[in-house]
């Protein structure tokens, strides 16, 4: 939580008899320019990046400032095989072949992508979200998953997902979060298909 104090100190008869305060909460504002710089930073960097691996690592290493990224990946989607490739996959369980192409139909990464809209997954939500959209988990399951759709915005498709999980705490991501992680994403979306070509 981030506060703006304003303190005034009251006087009677040359004594100290109170302080007058007014605060107000600026966590948000504070929130929104920490991520204002993250997708700056990330863009200045742009120039000395030779593959969306180290892009993704930047990405990476910048939202960690706001949230754990211990376990992170972009994950692309080539609409001509219907397949995923993970060009970076950091992640404390599982390894990922960034080499292979994965079929990823009905997986909750797919679901961002094909509905182009940003999914907070966690203990109260997961099962019942598993459950109405017939979604099948791969790997180790996280309990608190975030994922954001990485959008080509020329072509109004989503050609990705940016994705954040919590194998230890099923609380670790809330709203804000992934308000963060889609407003990195959908920023990012350009500068991933400038790398790509």
């Amino acid at each position: 939580l981030h506060f703006w104090v304003k303190l005034r100190p009251i006087y009677k008869a040359q004594q100290l008899i109170a302080i007058q305060g007014i605060g107000r909460d600026i966590t948000e504002r504070i929130k929104a320019q920490e991520i204002r710089n993250i997708t700056y930073n990330i863009t200045e960097k742009l120039s000395d990046i030779d593959n969306l691996a180290e892009f993704a690592e930047i990405i990476r290493i910048q939202l960690s400032k706001i949230m754990n990224t211990e376990n992170f990946y972009l994950a692309l989607y080539d609409e001509k095989l219907d397949r995923y490739t993970f060009p970076y996959y950091k992640d404390t369980t599982e390894t990922i072949d960034p080499n292979m192409v994965y079929a990823m139909h009905n997986t909750i990464t797919n679901y961002v992508r094909k509905n182009a809209f940003p999914v907070l997954l966690n203990s109260q939500n997961q099962q019942t979200f598993l459950e109405k959209n017939k979604i099948s988990l791969i790997g180790t399951v996280a309990p608190c998953w975030i994922g954001a759709p990485i959008m080509d915005k020329s072509r109004k498709k989503a050609i990705g997902v940016l994705v954040v999980q919590s194998y230890d705490n099923s609380d670790e991501y809330n709203l804000e979060d992934l308000k963060a992680l889609d407003f990195v994403a959908l920023n990012m979306g350009r500068l991933i298909i400038r790398k790509m070509n």
